[in-house]
């Protein structure tokens, strides 16, 4: 094992932290609408009739948010027999991933 692998299993916890940090912000982009940021001038509109119709957060990150769809993703392949287990969707992650960090 490099010494990279080994450094790299204590700095998920950072990384995912970042990442959550980076998601809140950008779905707070569409909220300023003081001065738009795109030329799309439709954005914003489409933005609230995406969170009327599928809440506010419509790409849910988090593991947990994630996890029936996954599950069903996982399941799929095994119903038609071209896996030989089923896979659970905890399985597809580091631990030390799957928990959104306190932000």
């Amino acid at each position: 094992m490099r010494d990279a692998d080994v450094w790299d299993i204590w700095d998920r916890p950072r990384r995912v932290k970042t990442f959550y940090i980076s998601v809140r912000e950008h779905q707070d982009f569409y909220v300023d609408t003081a001065a738009l940021r795109t030329t799309l001038s439709w954005l914003n509109a489409d933005v609230e009739a995406a969170w009327d119709t599928l809440g506010d957060d419509f790409w849910p990150s988090r593991f947990d948010a994630n996890r029936d769809n996954l599950a069903t993703f996982l399941r799929y392949p095994h119903e038609q027999a071209l896996t030989p287990r089923l896979v659970d969707p905890g399985q597809l992650f580091a631990p030390s991933t799957l928990l959104a960090p306190a932000t």
